[in-house]
This record gives C-alpha cells, structure tokens and sequence, in this order.
C-alpha cells in the first residue's frame, strides 16, 4: 500500500501479464492519482472502462475521472529542482529539497492553482512531471523553458547543470 504523497512506476498489464502500458501512481490521501502515457491514454481509458465495468458488474465499487485536458510538463536534469523552486511558492519551494523520489503532491506553480508536482524521473535522472490546468500550461511551460538551465530535449547540447524539458499536452479539438 502506498503512503501518502508516495509515487510508484507501475505496469498496466493484459489478462495474460503482458505490458500493455507503464504509469506513475500516487496516493493523495483520499484519492490516488495516476498518470499515463499521451500516445496510449486513449487506449488505456479503454482498458480501464473495459475493467471497470467488469468489477462492477461483479458488486465491485470503484469510479475514476479522467482529465483529459490537463497538461503535462517534465522537467528533468540537476536544475530541475532549481528552475521549479524559483516558480513555486515560498513554502512549497523550500519543501522540494526534502521532497523524496516518487513522491507527488498539489503545489501552486506561478500562483495556478490545480496544479500536481511529482518528484519521478523517466531519464533516469531526478526531476519532475508538473501537471497543470490547460489555460496555465503554455505560460507555465514558457517560464520553465525561459529559466538559464533549461535547454529543450531538441537541443544536443548537454552539460552537469542543465535539464531538459518535454510537454505532454491533449489532442487538439477536432
């Protein structure tokens, strides 16, 4: 069981064990947060909703809401927690030095409210994923990348003290 404000990588497995997807799961107390690839989430919703109304129909009670509009940030690199901590408030700044490793929590980014920031990294490096309210995410993403150890994961360039950003965001409305 995990602890709350714990984060955990996780399998999203097939009726015969296979990967069908990876995720990152937190507890936050009285709901568990989950945060799934934007390539598949389409097909994970699908999986879900196929599962969930199985458990269902069995007497099982579970529910699920799936925010398919909020945005997702990674910032990852040495000055990941340096970039983010100018753009938090003061309290929340000062708690990212003791933040564990896959640990998540609520944080106002730059005053927005609605905000979730996950102390994970898929480089293999410390950082952070920061999901955000849609109508903040181009501003938030741009203060992000506007700090002087950002360098897009475009650039090649690479050094100690930069870390890269990369966006995950929704499918345009059609």
């Amino acid at each position: 069981m995990l602890q709350e404000g714990e984060a955990k990588l996780t399998l999203v497995t097939n009726a015969k064990g296979g990967i069908i997807d990876d995720s990152v799961i937190t507890n936050h107390g009285a709901y568990t947060y989950m945060v799934v690839n934007g390539a598949t989430k389409y097909g994970d919703m699908k999986h879900f909703d196929a599962h969930l109304a199985d458990f269902k129909a069995k007497g099982g009670d579970a529910s699920y809401e799936y925010h398919h509009d909020l945005n997702l940030v990674a910032l990852q690199g040495l000055g990941a927690p340096a970039v983010l901590a100018r753009l938090l408030a003061p309290a929340d700044a000062a708690s990212l030095s003791t933040m564990p490793f896959m640990s998540g929590r609520p944080m106002k980014v730059m005053g927005v409210e609605g905000c979730i920031v996950t102390r994970c990294g898929y480089t293999g490096e410390d950082g952070f994923e920061i999901s955000m309210p849609p109508e903040a995410a181009v501003r938030l993403t741009q203060a992000m990348l506007d700090q002087p150890e950002v360098r897009a994961k475009r650039s090649r360039e690479a050094d100690s003290s930069s870390c890269s950003a990369r966006t995950q965001s929704p499918p345009p409305a059609l």
